[in-house]
């Protein structure tokens, strides 16, 4: 992910030629570790299976099945859309927070691990699909046999993966057990329920979702604000509380980072004090 951040290569052959030369992290299949580059790579086996590009396939099998009408994989189709969040990022002085204009912001090459730009409705619209076992309305959008392989796990959780909310769960005495990888989710059970659910990003913006199948039950949580899920995380476990009728966890305040901390990997980032000196009180 260095390459991805750092912006070494700005078209996805390159990235993905600079990525292979990188050493593994672990021995395969040893353990799940999260990569930006092996999603690019889907999306590149998208393109070869579909013959088409992987937005087109997506915009083909679902958004529009979905009636998903204003997601899209294209940056470019929202520039004439007034009705949109901007990039939120540290780069002002001492870290104030600065709304920059669209743009990859060192994406340059995501493609299918971070591209897919949606609105609350439409990610409402995904996850009443998933929850009912990849149907919509009359519509099979997702096989039975798709739906069994995303929530099955392939792969064990690594050790040292960031399981900090887990942690934080234990503590408070709600068990969590990791159970392992699916295709493009973590899956656990959290205080005996079955917990899918993944993070999401792009530079300015971070996201969480959350499905509780028992339950009927999920969430999506999207955020303009700093590269960290902190936020988006702590509002969807909340969400999740509630749903399970559970005392919901104070979950802003668990995971803030310790005195002196800064932040990152799954805490919420504390203001800078250019930040704070700018809020507004009536906020």
């Amino acid at each position: 992910d260095e390459i991805f951040f750092r912006a070494v290569a700005d078209k996805t052959p390159d990235y993905l030629r600079y990525s292979g030369r990188l050493p593994p992290r672990t021995e395969f299949r040893d353990c799940f570790t999260y990569s930006n580059a092996m999603y690019t790579t889907a999306g590149v086996v998208i393109e070869r299976v579909t013959a088409k590009p992987w937005g087109q396939a997506m915009s083909e099998r679902i958004f529009a099945p979905l009636g998903m009408t204003r997601s899209s994989t294209a940056p470019e189709k929202l520039d004439a859309e007034s009705n949109r969040s901007d990039h939120h990022l540290p780069r002002g002085p001492q870290g104030a927070m600065q709304v920059l204009a669209w743009g990859p912001h060192g994406r340059e090459a995501g493609g299918a691990s971070g591209e897919v730009q949606s609105t609350g409705r439409d990610m409402a619209r995904w996850l009443a699909m998933l929850l009912q076992g990849g149907r919509s309305g009359e519509r099979q959008v997702l096989s039975p046999e798709a739906m069994e392989g995303l929530w099955r796990p392939h792969t064990v959780l690594c050790s040292d993966g960031d399981e900090r909310w887990a942690a934080i769960a234990e503590r408070a005495g709600r068990p969590v057990e990791a159970v392992g990888y699916g295709l493009g989710w973590y899956l656990h059970t959290y205080d005996g329920r079955r917990m899918i659910h993944h993070s999401g990003g792009q530079g300015g913006f971070t996201s969480y979702a959350i499905l509780l199948p028992e339950l009927g039950f999920g969430v999506a949580v999207m955020t303009n604000g700093r590269s960290n899920k902190g936020l988006a995380q702590a509002l969807a476990l909340r969400a999740a509380d509630m749903a399970m009728k559970q005392r919901p966890l104070d979950w802003f305040a668990l995971m803030a980072p310790p005195p002196g901390s800064a932040g990152g990997g799954g805490s919420i980032v504390s203001l800078s004090p250019a930040d704070r000196a700018a809020r507004r009180s009536d906020l």
